[in-house]
């Protein structure tokens, strides 16, 4: 007892038992804590590795770009590794083609060399035909409503116009400004990653892929160098000229008062039509450079006009009205115009919402006019200019309507210095007599143009016109591009002089 007394009174004989007990789980938190703080560092680690692996496999793209755009040769640094900031990157060729490349690119830190990330990219030489629709010059009469849908790449030279809710499923990129009709202007150089947020002065676009603000393409002068071409191993014809396309990949053609002739493809792919330019009214005049364009194509070919273009939904080289036969039918419409031998369209859906269409087959044709490129309207090589007259009662002449009521238009689509659209019925036609109830506006009016293709003009067109409530023309637009020409074009079609190389797709595989 006495024992247990001195014990229980001794202080330095508890002290250490009492200190064990605290400081064991000092130390395990301690040792938890180091652990959680070399995990948590490991991690950090890892992640800033990831981070720059990623931002070296993008400068492995940047790089090859760079080369691209410098020499037009291929990159000297192929499958091998390359050093770059405190990591490297390694660039290899997976598909190369007219035009485009596929690359990929890994990218790694020398701290953690087994932490790799790889982008794929698709690069592309700027191409005109690398857009669905492209304009140097969209006035702001002009304007992408709420009922446009555009399927493919978008691009303008000038300024964007909205004024609605317009739908655009493929990449959209502008050189000027984006108008929110009518005074509202937003993105461009200053801001080119705008995007929203909307709505914007009433208006709620809609870009499916995005849209970002890029340097503008530069506008040829003229198609002479398809004239040259047309002279050297192409079909090369002076005043005016017409084409029918038979889906046997023959062509038709007749030159002024000449007889027609049945050829084959030319060998280097390239018709043009030279003569005297400009005046519409004198659309068929023997000495002007117009080109006029029917059928169903067989291979791939390019026709080029020194003037217009004028698509036709009958028989172009059958110059009597009444038995001109109409050619270009089928298709997706069944009307007239121009349609492809053995190439179809077929729908591309995303969780059932139509984005676009697939081209399949080898059939390609390229429109190339200095000027306009029109949908014949009034007139006929017998008839040339149609009206309405008084014979004992007024009297509607129909061959003052041309036009197919459904008109089909395969092709990439370039007036220069002019536009697309339709035919102007006014030319010299007496308004007031058609609208004042003489006659049924149902002659007049049209339904729609179904484009597969690009469409590429100097200033955006009209395809139909109102005049109060009447309106004549086509009253809707059913464009779809043609996604082959993404990386290919019709033979010898026109190229931008500050064409270069960009980035067309990009993802982390």
């Amino acid at each position: 007892m006495n024992y247990l007394k001195k014990l229980l009174h001794n202080e330095k004989g508890i002290s250490l038992p009492i200190v064990l007990l605290l400081f064991v789980p000092i130390v395990i938190l301690a040792y938890s804590a180091l652990n959680l703080s070399t995990a948590q560092n490991s991690f950090i680690s890892k992640y800033d590795s990831g981070v720059n692996a990623l931002h070296y496999a993008e400068a492995g793209i940047n790089h090859y770009l760079w080369s691209l755009n410098k020499t037009e040769t291929s990159f000297p640094h192929l499958n091998r590794e390359v050093p770059f900031e405190n990591g490297k990157y390694m660039v290899t060729v997976l598909e190369q083609g007219e035009g485009y490349v596929k690359i990929k690119s890994t990218g790694w830190t020398d701290k953690e060399p087994n932490i790799k990330r790889t982008i794929t990219a698709v690069l592309a030489k700027r191409n005109f035909t690398r857009y669905s629709y492209f304009s140097d010059n969209d006035p702001s009469e002009i304007r992408w409503v709420s009922s446009d849908i555009v399927y493919g790449p978008y691009h303008t030279n000038g300024d964007l116009v909205i004024d609605g809710n317009p739908t655009f499923y493929g990449r959209v990129t502008y050189s000027g400004r984006i108008h929110f009709y009518n005074g509202v202007w937003k993105g461009g150089a200053s801001d080119p990653d705008f995007n929203g947020p909307y709505p914007v002065n009433g208006s709620y676009p809609k870009f499916m892929k995005g849209i970002q603000w890029a340097a503008p393409l530069e506008f040829p002068l003229s198609n002479s160098q398809l004239k040259i071409r047309a002279q050297n191993g192409g079909y090369y014809y002076e005043g005016r000229t017409s084409i029918r396309l038979n889906p046997d990949g023959t062509v038709t053609i007749r030159n002024k008062t000449n007889p027609a002739e049945t050829k084959p493809l030319p060998s280097n792919g390239v018709i043009y039509i030279d003569g005297t330019t400009g005046n519409e009214n004198r659309k068929f005049n023997l000495n002007m450079g117009n080109a006029f364009v029917a059928g169903t194509l067989k291979g791939k070919l390019t026709i080029a006009a020194a003037n217009d273009i004028y698509i036709t939904g009958r028989d172009p080289v059958n110059y009597t009205f009444n038995s001109a036969s109409a050619v270009g039918t089928g298709g997706i419409s069944g009307g007239g115009g121009i349609t492809y031998a053995g190439t179809t369209f077929t729908e591309v859906r995303e969780n059932g919402v139509l984005t676009g269409y697939k081209a399949n087959g080898d059939d390609m044709l390229g429109l190339v006019a200095n000027n306009n490129i029109l949908i014949l309207c009034k007139g006929w090589f017998d008839n040339p200019d149609p009206d309405v007259r008084w014979s004992w009662g007024w009297h509607y002449d129909p061959q003052i309507d041309a036009a197919p009521d459904k008109a089909n238009v395969y092709a990439a689509v370039f007036a220069i210095n002019g536009s697309f659209g339709f035919e102007k019925l006014n030319n010299s036609s007496p308004y007031w007599l058609i609208y004042s109830g003489f006659f049924k506006d149902e002659y007049i009016k049209k339904d729609t143009i179904f484009l597969r293709g690009a469409l590429i003009q100097k200033t955006r067109g009209e395809v139909g016109e109102s005049i109060g409530t009447i309106h004549t023309g086509y009253r809707s637009k059913n464009y779809a591009y043609d996604d082959r020409m993404t990386f290919e074009a019709p033979p010898h079609f026109i190229e931008p002089s500050n064409q270069g190389w960009e980035i067309i797709s990009w993802q982390e595989s």
